[in-house]
This record gives C-alpha cells, sequence and structure tokens, in this order.
C-alpha cells in the first residue's frame, strides 16, 4: 500500500474529529462506572485496578456506536480535500 509522504498532516483533521470524540466518550464512561460502582466508589485506586481488558474494549464499542454518521462525513471530506489538494501541490 503506497502511503504519501505526509501522511500524518493528512490524517490530522480524522485523529482531532473521530478518534478524539471515542477518546472522550471512553474517558466519560469509565468515570462514570468508577464513580457508580457502589462497591468501590471510596477506593479510586482499588477500582481503577478492578477495570478489565473486557470493560475497555466494551466502552470503546459503545463509544464507537455513539459516533455520529455527521462527524464521520465532515472527517472525510476534510481527510478527501487534504489529499486532494497535496496531490495538486505535488503535480505543480
Amino acid at each position: 500500500m503506497f502511503l504519501p509522504p505526509n501522511t500524518t498532516a493528512l490524517i490530522k483533521s480524522m485523529r482531532q474529529n473521530v478518534i478524539q470524540n471515542v477518546k472522550l466518550g471512553h474517558r466519560k464512561l469509565l468515570l462514570a462506572n468508577i464513580l457508580n460502582d457502589p462497591v468501590h466508589n471510596e477506593n479510586l485506586e482499588k477500582a481503577l485496578t478492578n477495570v478489565n481488558l473486557k470493560d475497555v474494549v466494551f466502552s470503546r464499542a459503545n463509544c464507537w456506536a455513539y459516533v455520529s454518521r455527521l462527524l464521520i462525513n465532515k472527517s472525510w471530506k476534510n481527510l478527501l480535500l487534504n489529499f486532494i489538494n497535496s496531490e495538486v501541490e505535488e503535480i505543480e
């Protein structure tokens, strides 16, 4: 698979929009789960050690499910626009 030399700069808008949205949603769910846990709500360190990989995977999946189609479309438009502009600059 061929990727242009400045791929990181091109996908920056995708990272800023979609991935940031998923990360923030995951942190929000993690914090809500910790605060709502009746057993470990007094000891934050113990509550954090009880989080396992399954919880993280399901949390990320839930966050991804809440990413709106509009946000993904906007991110792809920005990504494709940047990619097309960079190809035009290389041709000139």
